[in-house]
């Protein structure tokens, strides 16, 4: 869906686009691209703080919602030769985004040995994704759905940014979507935050760094639907789910309620009149 829909995201995007201006230190008429643009909401952000924008997305409502707000969008996949196609026509971008993108996609080191192709010596790369951790200890397990294929926290991600020549130089965990992970980095230099960074202590203490934080997610999701079925199966108990997002659908399959709910609420005006895929529920 487009970003504009998300609550909290506009806001989100506002201090987001700040930050990586004071960060990258990008002056008036810098030029930033954003890989997986969506509707250019956070384009929109640095165009209003006198930057140049491209946003690349394959997705074509999206895009063309983009380009009706001002927003210059390619609507194509980020690769190689997108990469080259941007540096004939428009130069290395001073800052290039990807947000929400990298549990997305199958090939990685493809991806990133991309994003370092765009990039100049001074080029700064920004990036936004679920933070492995929060999602495994929060049970935030209506992120896990058909799309997602990866979830990182700050090591894996310096360790596939490190193997294409790129190195952090300053990363921090936010609240957006209750646990992402932002980090910056810049072809190889000295600026690494590998040894001294109070995320990655914290990662090499948690059970997440051997995988026994998913093992005990998958604990409590079984042992949550035992009760949450007992407490169901125990009278007239009836459900309306306020949300008829992904994530929503894939807690309510998970946690057995489609035969339970009576209706769905969404004040996505998109999906009024809409029945759900499973069950056919208003």
């Amino acid at each position: 869906h487009e970003t504009q829909i998300s609550l909290g995201l506009d806001r989100h995007f506002d201090g987001y686009a700040s930050e990586a201006i004071s960060v990258a230190n990008l002056k008036p008429n810098d030029f930033v691209v954003d890989i997986g643009s969506n509707d250019g909401t956070l384009l929109s952000k640095f165009k209003s703080k006198g930057l140049k924008v491209l946003g690349i997305d394959p997705a074509k409502q999206a895009a063309e919602s983009a380009e009706k707000r001002g927003v210059e969008t390619w609507i194509k996949y980020f690769d190689k030769n997108t990469a080259e196609e941007i540096l004939k026509k428009k130069g290395s971008p001073s800052l290039i985004t990807s947000n929400n993108t990298f549990a997305n996609i199958d090939n990685l080191k493809a991806f990133i040995d991309s994003i370092r192709h765009l990039m100049n010596e001074k080029s700064t790369f920004v990036m936004e994704t679920g933070y492995g951790p929060a999602i495994a200890e929060k049970g935030l397990f209506e992120t896990i759905y058909h799309e997602h294929l990866g979830y990182f926290g700050l090591g894996d991600l310096l360790h596939l940014m490190r193997s294409s020549g790129l190195d952090s130089i300053d990363a921090s965990i936010n609240n957006s979507k209750q646990g992402c992970v932002r980090a910056y980095f810049k072809k190889s230099s000295k600026q690494s935050i590998l040894d001294n960074c109070h995320i990655l202590s914290a990662e090499k203490k948690r059970k997440y760094k051997d995988g026994q934080s998913w093992l005990e997610l998958g604990k409590k999701i079984t042992k949550e639907k035992a009760k949450t079925k007992s407490y169901l199966e125990s009278g007239t108990n009836r459900l309306a789910s306020f949300g008829a997002s992904v994530g929503s659908t894939t807690f309510i399959l998970n946690m057995g309620l489609q035969d339970h709910l009576l209706c769905l609420y969404d004040d996505n005006p998109k999906k009024k009149a809409n029945l759900s895929q499973f069950k056919k529920i208003p």
